[in-house]
C-alpha cells in the first residue's frame, strides 16, 4: 500500500498524510504500479464521463473527461507533451533543448501541439460514448507504455526522480503489472481491445526511441509526452475496430 500512496502521491493530485522517507529501492517499484494508477485515474475519469452521457451529450462528456483528468492529474503529462514539443520544434542542439523542456514557458510549438492532442482526444473521446470501458482504460495504456519506456531508455537528466524510476523491476513487480493490464483489457474489450492496445504500445516505444535519439535519453517530460501519445494511439486503434 506505501507503495502504490507513493505512485498515486507522484502521478496524481489525491492528497495523501506523509508518507515520510522512502528509499530509492521503494521508489524504483512505484513503476510497476504505473498501470494501476492508470486504471484509478481512469475510474474517476469514466465516472464523470458517464454522468456526462446521462445528463447532457457525448461532446460534454468528453469535456467533463478532460477537465477531470487535468484536475487529477495536474496537467502533468500534458504539461510534458509541451515541453517535448517547444524542444523539438526549436531545432536547436541538444544540450540547448534540453534546456528549453525546463523552461516554466510555453513557446508557440508546444501552444499547437497541446491544442492539436487536446483536439483529437476530444474527438475520439466524443466517439468512445459507444464504447465507455476505453474511456476508463486509457489512462492505464499510457501509464504502461511509460513503465515500459523507464526499463527501455536511458534518463538523461543527471539529477531527478527518473534514475529511481529506471532501475530493474523484478520478475514479480512485472507479473503484477502485467495481470493488472490484461485482465480489465480482455474482460471490457476482449481481444479486439487487447490487439488495440499491443499496437498502440509498440508504436509509443518507437516514439520513446525517436525522442531517445533526439536529447541522448528520456526525460520526465518526454514520459508524459508518451503516455499522452499512447493514450491517444489506443482510442485510435481501438475505435476503428469498435466502429465498423
Amino acid at each position: 500500500m506505501k507503495t502504490l500512496k507513493l505512485a498515486l502521491s507522484f502521478l496524481t493530485t489525491i492528497p495523501f498524510p506523509s508518507i515520510g522517507l522512502v528509499s530509492d529501492e521503494e521508489m524504483s517499484r512505484t513503476v510497476a504500479f504505473f498501470p494501476l494508477v492508470g486504471l484509478i485515474v481512469g475510474g474517476v475519469n469514466l465516472v464523470v464521463y458517464l454522468l456526462g452521457l446521462s445528463f447532457w451529450s457525448p461532446a460534454v462528456a468528453a469535456w467533463l473527461w478532460l477537465i477531470t483528468n487535468a484536475i487529477i492529474t495536474g496537467g502533468l503529462h500534458l504539461d510534458g507533451w509541451i515541453d517535448t514539443f517547444d524542444a523539438l520544434g526549436s531545432r536547436k542542439s541538444r544540450s540547448e533543448m534540453l534546456v528549453i523542456m525546463k523552461d516554466s514557458r510555453i513557446g508557440a510549438m508546444g501552444g499547437i501541439a497541446a491544442v492539436l492532442l487536446i483536439g483529437l482526444k476530444w474527438s475520439l473521446l466524443v466517439e468512445s460514448s459507444a464504447v465507455p470501458a476505453l474511456a476508463f482504460l486509457a489512462p492505464m495504456i499510457g501509464r504502461s507504455a511509460v513503465l515500459i519506456a523507464t526499463q527501455t531508455f536511458v534518463y538523461i537528466r543527471e539529477k531527478g526522480l527518473g534514475h529511481a524510476f529506471t532501475q530493474p523491476l523484478n520478475l514479480n513487480l512485472w507479473i503484477f503489472a502485467l495481470a493488472i493490464v490484461l485482465i480489465p483489457l480482455l474482460i471490457l474489450t476482449g481481444i479486439a481491445g487487447l490487439s488495440a492496445a499491443l499496437i498502440a504500445v509498440i508504436l509509443s516505444i518507437f516514439w520513446a526511441w525517436f525522442l531517445s535519439r533526439k536529447f541522448g535519453g528520456l526525460t520526465g517530460d518526454n514520459y508524459g509526452a508518451l503516455n499522452e501519445i499512447a493514450e491517444v494511439l489506443f482510442l485510435f486503434l481501438a475505435l476503428a475496430r469498435y466502429i465498423r
